[in-house]
C-alpha cells in the first residue's frame, strides 16, 4: 500500500497544525484551549466506540465492511472468519 510514503507529509501537517495552534493561542488563549479540549473529547469518544469493534476478528471485520463496503480486502477477511 505504501503507508511509508505518508510519514513525511504527516510531519509537515503536524508542523502546520502546531504553527496554527501557536498563532491562535497567542491571539485568544481561551478559544484555543476550548477547541483543543473539544477535539480531544471527540477523538476520545470515537476511540472508545471503535474499541468495541476489537473484541475478536469477526467483530472487527464486520465493522470494517460496514465502514468501507467497497473494500474487497475487508470482505475477504470477513468471509475468511465465517
Amino acid at each position: 500500500m505504501g503507508e511509508r510514503l505518508a510519514y513525511l507529509p504527516s510531519a509537515g501537517f503536524c508542523l502546520l497544525v502546531a504553527l496554527i495552534w501557536i498563532e491562535v493561542e497567542r491571539r485568544n488563549r481561551r478559544v484555543a484551549w476550548t477547541v483543543l479540549v473539544g477535539i480531544l473529547v471527540a477523538l476520545g469518544a470515537r476511540t472508545v466506540i471503535r474499541n468495541r469493534d476489537w473484541r475478536d476478528n469477526s467483530t472487527l471485520f464486520v465493522a470494517a465492511v460496514r465502514a468501507v463496503p467497497g473494500s474487497t480486502k475487508m470482505h475477504a477477511n470477513a468471509g475468511g472468519v465465517y
